[in-house]
Order: C-alpha cells, then structure tokens, then sequence
C-alpha cells in the first residue's frame, strides 16, 4: 500500500499505522511502514515501522507529509510511490485553498496513478474529516467537491471519514484542541472507516 497524504496521517497514533498494525495482527504477516520524513521539507522516506510476524510483509510506503497539498505529492510522486502497489490511497483536503484546487490536484494525482504502471493499482480516496473550527468553510468546500466529483466512480473506493465523524453524538471528542485535526480518537474512527470501506474484515477471525 502506498498513502499520498498529510499531517492526519503520519503519526504513530493515525489512522494509516492503526489500520497496518490491525491487518498485521489480523493475517499474523510482519509489516513494514516506511515513514515519510516528518516536516513540511521533508524529501525522503526516514524511519520505518517494523511490525513482527510471519510469511509475506505487508509493504507500507506512508508518504503522508504535514503540509502538503496533492500537488505537493504529485512533485515528489518518484521518490514517494518508488513501485507499483497493489493500493494506491490519496488522501488531501486540510491544506487545500478551495474546492477548485482539490479537485484540479486530486485529478492529476489519479491521472498519474491510472498511467504510471501497466497494471493499475486499486485506488482509494479519502474524504477527510470535517472541521469545528480552523478553516471550517475550507474543509466543507475541499470535502463536499471530492464526494461531488467521485462519489460515483468506478474502480475507485471512498473512504469517508467526514461522514464518519459527522455522524458521530461527540465530534469535539474525535477533534484535537484545533478542531480541524484529528485527536486519536478520531484517528482510531477513520482507521475503522478505512477498514470498513477497504473490506479487510475477511482478515480478522
């Protein structure tokens, strides 16, 4: 799996780890979550995660960089996507400047991802969570634009994490102090959307 994402994704407590180290303890494989470096100048991937287990690892390549817009992945898309995966997740919103950027940039993203390979990776693509506070008309614009434009594709999988949390009786809860990203609680509900809509729980016993 390959993640082109932001800040709401490259923690330890975030949902792309969260949902790696449950599919490792899920299958009993080892997995490997290679970290992109974490500041807005990163240029590489630094440290890795290493989960134990047996057979096959489970590649990771969390290109999630605080941040970045899709553009942003896009410029570094040789060194954040080094091989073809068999999922390819892109994941924007909190720092684009409006709907028409998100859509313009998220597009050339699956542009590049739909040429880059002779056999297309599966695409996912995150709707990420809503906002009570910073930026909160952005957030609902940036959102709103990518469930518009794909909410119907084919071959594409959503995974709607503003739904998630919008539907949820506490959004405070599932927001840090900002109220714009993600507390680990909120973290752990979008690993489960993620989960949910990838239809990993054939994993679990």
């Amino acid at each position: 799996m390959t993640v082109l994402s932001d800040s709401t994704s490259n923690e330890p407590t975030e949902w792309v780890q969260l949902l790696v180290k449950r599919l490792a303890e899920a299958t009993g494989r080892p997995a490997t979550i290679h970290n992109w470096e974490n500041s807005k100048n990163g240029t590489k991937y630094g440290t890795e995660t290493v989960i134990p287990g047996e057979g096959a690892p489970i590649i990771v390549w969390n290109g999630s960089a605080p941040g970045n817009k899709a553009l942003d992945s896009l410029n570094a898309i040789d060194v954040m996507a080094p091989e073809r995966a068999d999922l390819l997740v892109i994941s924007h919103a909190h720092n684009q400047v409006n709907g028409d950027e998100t859509l313009t940039q998220i597009s050339s993203l699956i542009r590049w991802a739909q040429d880059a390979w002779e056999e297309q990776p599966g695409l996912a693509l995150v709707i990420q969570n809503p906002s009570l506070g910073l930026n909160l008309g952005r957030q609902a614009s940036n959102t709103d634009a990518i469930r518009r434009q794909w909410d119907e594709a084919e071959n594409l999988i959503l995974i709607d994490a503003y739904m998630a949390f919008d539907q949820s009786d506490d959004i405070p809860s599932l927001l840090r102090e900002d109220r714009f990203h993600p507390s680990e609680k909120g973290s752990r509900l979008w690993a489960d959307t993620a989960w949910n809509a990838l239809d990993l729980d054939q994993f679990e016993n």
